[in-house]
């Protein structure tokens, strides 16, 4: 299940007292974005994945992920 993600990251700032944005990393097919980011002030993010070509972002979030991120091919 997907949905369409109406704000994406600049948005999601906003409410909250601490904001970071991780890297963020295009797949090697250029079909997906993979993003994270915090709200904690804590080094723990959160893993969006949003689909490029349809806008949708994915349903299934991963908790407590470092900053960084690699695809597997």
């Amino acid at each position: 299940m997907a949905r369409r993600d109406p704000a994406g990251p600049e948005s999601a700032a906003e409410g909250h007292a601490y904001f970071r944005l991780g890297i963020w990393e295009v797949s090697p097919d250029h079909r997906l974005l993979a993003y994270r980011w915090n709200t904690s002030g804590a080094e723990s993010f959160t893993l969006y994945v949003k689909d490029l070509a349809s806008g949708e972002l994915l349903a299934e979030r991963f908790a407590n992920v470092s900053p960084s991120v690699a695809w597997a091919r």
